[in-house]
């Protein structure tokens, strides 16, 4: 049974108003925010209770509706339109996110749950997340920290940097920068149609790596034992190394193939304009 509670119902006033609420929740649930205009920033806690400040309610009032499976929050106006809200949640911990704005920056700081974040314009910052952490951005970078799981990242016009992740990584972009610091994953998929690739990270036993741009730079920072079958392209730049490095002169279509160590990972790096450029870690 739906659960609707209307809180602080706001007559048309031309003073934006505010809420601050805080009320129990089962961790367990998912938590559902839809915002068309504004940031939303979620912290966490170590408590079963959910505190909501939203600022700049011009018309209606903020509800909560809990279903069998999630809380949902918004603003409800008189007119059937939606405010321009700032939100600040605290939550806890563990509980799964899903937070979409179609206008303003989304952070979230501290979670140990799954991550479910959708910008069609605005910047997305994620720090700590698990199990299945997704981001995408139309117009806005994405910045990922201490992410773990099965992660998909993706910017239209935008750069995106993570940093001390591990499990699945798939990474998608337009026209922007990618980096990845100190990853242990043991998959990463990264495709790139008009900017630079920086992979700094380990190359797992039977892992597999691809890091495939159109018009950009490729960088890999690997460590020095790494074991991996390692296939490179490139049709408008050059290859650098300071590995120790055995391999046949270029052949037509300026491909190569080598091996590093026991071979045991697969590396794949391909661009079409740019520069190959592979690291000691």
């Amino acid at each position: 049974m739906l659960l609707n509670i209307l809180t602080g119902a706001l007559m048309a006033t031309a003073l934006p108003q505010s809420t601050d609420t805080t009320f129990a929740v089962d961790p367990d649930l998912r938590l559902e925010l839809r915002n068309s205009s504004g940031y939303i920033v979620v912290r966490t806690w170590d408590r079963n209770e959910i505190r909501v400040r939203a600022d700049n309610i011009y018309r209606g009032g903020f509800v909560i509706e809990q279903t069998s499976s999630a809380v949902r929050l918004g603003v409800r106006s008189w007119d059937d339109d939606y405010d321009d809200v700032d939100y600040l949640l605290t939550v806890p911990a563990s509980m799964a996110l899903d937070l979409r704005s179609s206008d303003g920056d989304i952070t979230v700081d501290g979670t140990r749950g799954e991550v479910n974040v959708r910008a069609s314009d605005g910047d997305i910052i994620i720090r700590g997340g698990s199990g299945r952490v997704t981001a995408y951005t139309s117009d806005g970078s994405i910045i990922a920290e201490g992410v773990g799981g099965r992660i998909r990242l993706e910017s239209s016009d935008g750069d995106i940097t993570v940093e001390g992740a591990s499990g699945d990584i798939e990474i998608e972009a337009t026209d922007g920068t990618i980096e990845l610091w100190e990853i242990e994953a043991t998959s990463v998929r990264v495709n790139n149609v008009d900017g630079d690739i920086t992979f700094d990270g380990v190359l797992a036993s039977s892992g597999s790596y691809s890091l495939v741009t159109h018009d950009g730079d490729i960088t890999m920072h690997i460590p020095e034992e790494s074991g991996a079958r390692v296939r490179l392209a490139m049709y408008d730049g050059d290859f650098s190394s300071n590995f120790t490095i055995t391999f046949p002169s270029w052949p037509r279509g300026r491909r190569m193939e080598f091996t590093l160590g026991d071979g045991s990972a697969e590396l794949v790096a391909e661009t079409f304009d740019g520069d190959i450029m592979m690291r000691r870690r």
